[in-house]
């Protein structure tokens, strides 16, 4: 009896495949990984430094690197410049909701923000 191991089997079989799904999953639990551990910061931490984490770009930096693996430098640089410009206009808006959030209601505080931006 030929005793191979499951790995082995796996990889002489050629599953097409195999290796998209093994990068899926990866992927998949890596940033389950990253997005839990950030959660149990802010958990055991107060406020004040549970905000600090959820403001840092957890999730962004691995789609980042997996997406690196599938495309090329010109592809990166525009989705890096495209999300510089989604996360300023977040930044605008949220400026703009403390201001008005301040002495105004929701739907003016919601609403001048959105017809601004």
């Amino acid at each position: 009896m030929n005793q191979n191991t499951f790995w082995q089997i796996f990889i002489a079989n050629g599953f097409p495949d195999s290796f998209f799904y093994l990068q899926f999953f990866l992927k998949l639990g890596l940033s389950a990984a990253i997005v839990i551990a950030a959660s149990l910061v802010i958990e055991h931490s107060g406020p004040l430094v549970g905000a600090l984490v959820v403001t840092l770009p957890v999730t962004v930096i691995p789609a980042f690197a997996f997406i690196s693996l599938d495309h090329n430098a010109s592809y990166m640089a525009a989705a890096a410049t495209v999300g510089f410009a989604v996360v300023s206009i977040n930044g605008l808006f949220m400026m703009l909701y403390i201001l008005l959030a301040q002495k105004r209601n929701i739907v003016v505080s919601v609403g001048i923000p959105i017809v601004v931006i």
